[in-house]
Parts: C-alpha cells; sequence; structure tokens
C-alpha cells in the first residue's frame, strides 16, 4: 500500500508538531543540548521560523512555476460503456460543483472534486471510484490503454514528481544553445547577372 501524500503545509504542521514534542521532551528530560530552558526556547523559536520561511519560499516557487493547479488533483473512475456516456457523467459531475481537465474516456476522467463532494458522487452516473492518491493501475478493472495512461500522468501528479521535475527543470542553469542556421556565402555579383541575364532579365 502507497503511503498518502501529504501537502506542503501539512507536511510543515507535521514537522512542528514532532520537533515540538522532541523539544519538549529534551527539556522535561534536562537534555535540550541547553542548561538554560529560555535560550532553548529561543533556539526552538528561531527553528521553526527558518522553516516557516522556507515553506514560504517552497510555495512562492511553485506557484511562479505555475503549477498550483496539481493541488487536489482526482482520479475518477467510470464505467461508462462509450464516449457518449462518458460525456454525460462529466456533466453530471460539473453540474454537482466538480471540474473536469481530462477525460480518457471511457472509463478515466481527472479534474478537481471538492472532498466533501466524492463521497456525494460515487455510485451515481456510473461513477466507481474517486481518489486523491496515487493508484496502482495493474489493480484496476479497466485496463484499457487509454485507461492506463491517464492514470499514470495522475500518479505522476499525485505524487508530486511532475511538480518537482518542473522545479528541477526552472532551476537548471546553462549556456544558451547555439543557432542551427548556416552562414551565407558570399555573393558572387557576376554570377548572379548573369544567371538573370539567362532568365530573360536586362539592364541591371
Amino acid at each position: 500500500m502507497k503511503r498518502a501524500q501529504r501537502s506542503p503545509s501539512q507536511a510543515l504542521l507535521l514537522s512542528l508538531v514532532l520537533l515540538l514534542c522532541l523539544s519538549g521532551a529534551a527539556l522535561a528530560a534536562g537534555t535540550g543540548g541547553c542548561s538554560d530552558p529560555q535560550q532553548a526556547r529561543s533556539t526552538l523559536l528561531t527553528k521553526l521560523e527558518a522553516m516557516r520561511w522556507q515553506q514560504l519560499s517552497d510555495e512562492h516557487e511553485l506557484s511562479s512555476l505555475g503549477v498550483e493547479w496539481q493541488r487536489g488533483y482526482t482520479l475518477i473512475l467510470t464505467g461508462d460503456k462509450d464516449n457518449a456516456s462518458a460525456n454525460r457523467t462529466r456533466e453530471y459531475i460539473v453540474s454537482q460543483g466538480g471540474r473536469i481537465a481530462l477525460m480518457a474516456p471511457p472509463h478515466v476522467m481527472l479534474g478537481w472534486i471538492p472532498p466533501g463532494l466524492a463521497g456525494e458522487l460515487v455510485g451515481k452516473h456510473n461513477i466507481e471510484f474517486i481518489t486523491y492518491q496515487p493508484v496502482d493501475s495493474s489493480r484496476l478493472r479497466y485496463q484499457d490503454q487509454a485507461s492506463a495512461s491517464a492514470c499514470a500522468f495522475f500518479n505522476a501528479v499525485a505524487t508530486g514528481e511532475l511538480a518537482q521535475e518542473t522545479v528541477t527543470a526552472s532551476r537548471t542553469r546553462g549556456e544558451p544553445l547555439a543557432g542551427d542556421g548556416l552562414i551565407a556565402p558570399p555573393l558572387d555579383l557576376k554570377a548572379y547577372r548573369e544567371n538573370l541575364e539567362r532568365a530573360g532579365v536586362r539592364n541591371l
């Protein structure tokens, strides 16, 4: 079973809670690395502030790279048999407040479903399964190529792999690519005029 993917904010909160617990336990045991509780508390707050600013920096970088759309990305699995049925299911989802960005008919749709809405949609209009977490496509009921490809793309988003690739690419620096244009040879005016004359052009 794959571990649930936490959002950046959830990861930060978990880190803060863990750091607080560890620091509190260390201070209580008298092994906080500092004999002065006030100084230890100040050190802890400094670490928390540094973590907060790092989180804000990371979120700003993601925002500037245009990957906010990946947050809350959702996979919807349906039992539709054809494109027409899949389109009706899509229209139903949209009418209920969901958004569909990509369709891999007839069984998979990708988009955004509010968490509170997911439970209400499953079981209606052929909707079999809604998830925000990576999926094992080999265990899905439908094994067609369109479904497998859509699941692979969804997993890249849900695991954060796609966002990380975007960040890594944005940080890559190098020399400008060389142009592929060829340098024109010097113009032979005599041959140029002779060529025009043979074509019937005179008085140049």
